[in-house]
């Protein structure tokens, strides 16, 4: 529980650093999958190193967790700009397509970041949810 706790706070920080870069980008140049993609690499940055360092207490420097993370990022990034769109299509505004589609991933994410990105070597070290 403690470790969704930490995931929790590190994914509203995540959220609002990506929701405000996009927010800012996207009236600057009305550029939505453009100023989606500035948006999200500068939040998982953020996002990266929080978790990396605070969530899921990984010290040591191992190059597979950063490859994990990246892979899934880029899939991420892809169809995360597709859902995108078509929130933003089907919504009176880019600001609540841009929430929807957070919300509509944010389980997808801690799973996949607890269960592949940041998992342990290690198959007998326990899930602490």
């Amino acid at each position: 529980m403690r470790t969704f706790l930490k995931w929790s706070l590190v994914a509203g920080t995540t959220f609002a650093v990506d929701f405000f870069t996009f927010y800012v980008l996207v009236n600057a140049s009305n550029q939505i999958v453009l100023s989606n993609i500035s948006a999200f690499l500068f939040s998982t940055t953020v996002n990266y190193l929080l978790h990396k360092y605070w969530t899921f207490g990984n010290q040591t420097t191992h190059p597979n967790n950063l490859v994990r993370y990246s892979i899934y990022l880029s899939t991420n990034l892809i169809l995360s700009s597709f859902t995108l769109t078509l929130f933003c299509i089907f919504t009176e505004s880019e600001a609540q397509g841009k929430f929807i589609n957070s919300v509509v991933w944010l389980p997808i994410n801690f799973f996949v970041m607890k269960m592949y990105a940041f998992n342990s070597k290690n198959p007998n070290k326990s899930t602490n949810f």
